[in-house]
C-alpha cells in the first residue's frame, strides 16, 4: 500500500458529510482480519465474529460534479453526488477512541474502499450517505494487487454526531469469507491526523456477525 500523503490535493466540497466513514477492528490470524469463536449454526452455516478498525483517508476522497439535464449544477440542498474514498484497515483495538491517530502502514492488515452517493438534503439532514464498502485483507499494492480474502457490505451511514453507529448488510465475500452473509455494525471512534481543508479523517470500527458456509 502506498504511504499516506497528507499534502495531496483533492476536491472535498462535501467532506463535512464524511462524519463517520470507517471500518472497525479484528484480531489478526495469518495476516487476515481475525475472528472470534466459530460455532455451528442451523442450515449448514457456521457463525463467526470478525472485527477491525479503519482510518479513513480524506486525501483520497474524490467526488463527481452533478448537473441537471439542462447543465445546471445540483443545488446544495438536493445533493446526490457520487464519491469514492479509501482507508487503511488495522486489527481491532489499534485505533483508540478520540482524535489524533497517526495513519501509517505499521500494523496495517488491509485496505478499505467506499463508494456511494451523498443523500443529504434540506428535508433530511441525516443520514449523510448511501454506500457500498469493500474490505480487502491484504496489501493492495504492486506485490499483491488482488487479495484473496475480502468482505463487502451495503447500507446508509453518517450523522452530525461523532458517536453514531449503523448496521449494514454483509453482501458477500471471497477467500476465507466466500459465501458470507450477515450484518456488520459500523461506528465512528474519533479522527486521525490526515487533514484536508480543516477536515480530519474519521476513524471507524466494524464488528461483523457472519454466517459462513460450513
Amino acid at each position: 500500500m502506498d504511504e499516506p500523503n497528507r499534502d495531496a490535493p483533492a476536491d472535498h466540497g462535501r467532506r463535512r458529510l464524511l462524519g463517520g466513514l470507517a471500518v472497525g477492528g479484528a484480531a489478526v490470524v495469518g495476516g487476515v482480519a481475525g475472528a472470534g469463536a466459530t460455532r455451528a449454526f442451523s442450515g449448514g452455516f457456521v457463525r463467526q465474529r470478525v472485527a477491525f478498525d479503519v482510518a479513513n483517508r480524506p486525501d483520497l476522497w474524490r467526488e463527481a460534479d452533478v448537473t441537471t439535464a439542462g447543465g445546471v449544477a445540483t443545488p446544495e440542498g438536493e445533493n446526490r453526488r457520487t464519491f469514492c474514498v479509501e482507508g487503511v484497515i488495522y486489527p481491532e483495538g489499534t485505533i483508540p477512541d478520540g482524535p489524533g491517530f497517526v495513519v501509517t502502514l505499521d500494523d496495517a492488515i488491509g485496505r478499505w474502499f467506499c463508494r456511494g452517493w451523498l443523500i443529504i438534503d434540506d428535508n433530511r439532514p441525516e443520514p449523510h450517505m448511501n454506500t457500498d464498502q469493500q474490505y480487502f485483507f491484504g496489501a493492495v499494492d504492486p506485490t499483491d494487487m488482488f487479495p484473496a480474502d475480502t468482505l463487502m457490505s451495503s447500507g446508509v451511514e453518517g450523522a452530525l454526531s461523532d458517536t453514531w453507529q449503523t448496521v449494514r448488510a454483509v453482501t458477500g465475500g471471497t477467500g476465507r469469507y466466500l459465501g458470507a452473509t450477515g450484518a456488520i455494525v459500523q461506528r465512528q471512534i474519533g479522527t486521525n491526523t490526515i487533514v484536508v481543508d480543516d477536515f480530519a479523517g474519521p476513524n471507524l470500527r466494524f464488528e461483523a456477525d457472519l454466517l459462513l458456509p460450513a
